[in-house]
């Protein structure tokens, strides 16, 4: 019996040309979906950006308010009192030839107020100091005040009371021996003065002190 060929149809044709479908390819991913904003996360944040930028404020008020103002410059008044004497010392006998050597004449030592050009006043061991020490504007604040001395190579905390009033005025009087001692020669006398519980306790923590003020007399003491 003879075999039967059955021509393809047209149909047949384009389906054979179309590619075949895989069945199994997988299909493109899905990107995730984004987390909606978490309401409670945001106000927290928030918080915490504006409690910084609320520290750094009060800092910087609280900086600005309690920050001291420099103290004002102060000018020095010092007055030197001599004891007065029992009777003037004898003039000296003239020389019994021109070869003999005269006996230089005595200091002229202060009495009165002593000049504020710098040169060191002339004063003995019993000459009594009178100090006043003037701010040029009211400080408002409470002040303490302390006496030093520079004697050569030596710096000298003096044992010495000083007051200071309401207006930023310092004063103190005593006798030179009662500063200086037995010291003789070129000395300094410095107060330095400070608010309470900053004031230096040596003459060298004063001279670093960019709070203190220091105001000086330079003396030159005679027997």
């Amino acid at each position: 019996m003879p075999t039967r060929v059955t021509e393809p149809t047209p149909e047949d044709q384009v389906s054979s040309a179309e590619p075949p479908i895989d069945a199994a390819a997988p299909e493109a991913p899905t990107p995730p979906e984004e987390p909606e904003p978490d309401p409670a996360a945001r106000r927290r944040e928030w918080l915490a950006g504006f409690g910084v930028a609320l520290i750094i404020a009060v800092a910087i008020t609280v900086s600005l308010r309690f920050k001291q103002p420099a103290l004002p410059e102060y000018a020095l008044a010092i007055e030197a009192k001599r004891p007065v004497a029992a009777a003037p010392d004898p003039a000296p006998a003239p020389p019994a030839n021109e070869d003999e050597v005269q006996p230089p004449p005595p200091p002229e030592l202060a009495n009165g107020a002593l000049p504020d050009d710098g040169t060191p006043a002339q004063v003995a061991g019993d000459t009594l100091l009178r100090l006043v020490a003037r701010p040029a504007s009211s400080p408002r604040v409470k002040l303490d005040a302390r006496a030093f001395g520079h004697c050569g190579e030596r710096d000298l905390t003096l044992n010495v009371p000083l007051t200071v009033d309401d207006n930023g005025e310092v004063r103190m009087e005593a006798r030179v021996d009662a500063l200086f001692g037995d010291t003789r020669g070129e000395c300094e006398l410095v107060i330095a003065i400070d608010r309470q519980g900053k004031l230096p306790a040596t003459l060298e923590a004063a001279n670093l002190a960019s709070s203190a003020r220091l105001v000086h007399q330079s003396l030159l003491i005679f027997p």
